[in-house]
């Protein structure tokens, strides 16, 4: 009977009762535990075999070497088909992988070509309206400095497509030589030119100096300039820059008139970019190195106190730049 809120003397009558029958039947199944545990006994045996003296009878131990065998061939089963489950897996990822990586590859290839077919049309374009307009003030320097940027991005992507192919033409010579047994020469290095992108920019200094973006005109001279010499430094022993006859290098004569587009940026009233090559000179008083001084010279000036740029005056007014643009004006 289930009571619902009994009395008070029902209820310790009713908890009285429930205890005494837990405590009964714990002590039933400790009796029972004790019974199956003790050795010898017959529950012992059927509930534990592995305690018991007698050893395996000739059946029971063929059933468990079936048993062992079958246990074997399964951890084989399983685990070559946690291998072959692995591989499925890696096969089907490295097949999806190469399909998106051969999709994009053709994304991108098309996505060059048709980027340097728009090159060439845009240079056909603003080339024939420079003949067409070759003075106008106010949009023939804008498209010149266009014109040199594409004609710089054409050089550098040129350059590249070079490099593979040469690369490609060095290996296969290379392992011609190995079948014929001698060398054979291989072709010349190739070169990156960005002659027509310096002409544009020394037009545009030449015949529009006022032009808004000049400094920026200054410093992409002087940087193709710089990887022109770079590039001729490759071939010229640099302790041999002049020639015999007094003649300098075509690396060092790049490499100076990179340095005069440098200096014309920052000091505008003292070097012009298209002038010849002047390197700044310390003033009189100014000890250079190791000389000794002699008449007028302070010994305590020194090149290394020596400041070339001070009181210079920059190719464009930063003063009337703000923001962003006089950030990357300062930047050159």
């Amino acid at each position: 009977m289930i009571y619902k809120n009994p009395p008070q003397g029902e209820k310790n009558i009713i908890m009285k009762d429930y205890g005494s029958k837990v405590v009964k039947l714990a002590a039933t199944f400790l009796l029972l535990g004790l019974f199956l545990v003790l050795p010898g006994s017959a529950g012992a045996d059927e509930v534990f075999p592995d305690l018991r003296k007698d050893p395996y009878s000739e059946e029971e131990l063929k059933e468990l070497e079936k048993l062992k065998k079958f246990e074997n061939l399964y951890r084989w089963g399983s685990s070559v088909y946690k291998s072959v489950s692995r591989q499925v897996i890696e096969r089907a990822y490295l097949n999806e992988k190469d399909k998106i990586l051969k999709g994009t590859r053709e994304d991108i290839t098309e996505s060059r070509k048709n980027t340097e077919v728009r090159r060439m049309e845009a240079i056909k374009e603003f080339e024939a309206w420079i003949k067409r307009h070759p003075d106008d003030k106010r949009w023939t320097p804008d498209i010149l400095f266009r014109l040199a940027e594409l004609y710089y991005e054409k050089a550098t992507v040129d350059f590249q497509y070079a490099q593979v192919n040469y690369q490609d033409a060095v290996l296969q010579l290379r392992r011609r030589s190995a079948e014929l047994g001698r060398d054979l020469p291989e072709p010349p290095e190739p070169q990156i030119d960005y002659s027509i992108s310096i002409s544009y920019y020394r037009r545009l200094i030449r015949e529009y100096p006022t032009y808004e973006n000049m400094d920026v005109v200054h410093y992409l001279l002087g940087y193709c300039l710089r990887e022109m010499a770079k590039q001729a430094e490759q071939f010229v022993d640099l302790d041999e820059e002049m020639s015999s006859d007094g003649v300098a290098s075509e690396a060092m004569i790049y490499s100076q008139r990179a340095r005069q587009a440098f200096l014309a940026l920052v000091c505008s009233d003292k070097y012009k970019a298209l002038e010849e090559f002047t390197p700044p000179a310390a003033p009189e008083g100014v000890l250079e190195g190791s000389e000794e001084a002699s008449g007028s010279v302070d010994p305590g000036l020194t090149v290394e106190s020596f400041d070339p740029y001070k009181d210079c005056t920059p190719i464009v007014d930063l003063n009337r730049h703000k923001g962003g643009d006089l950030q990357r004006r300062k930047a050159l």
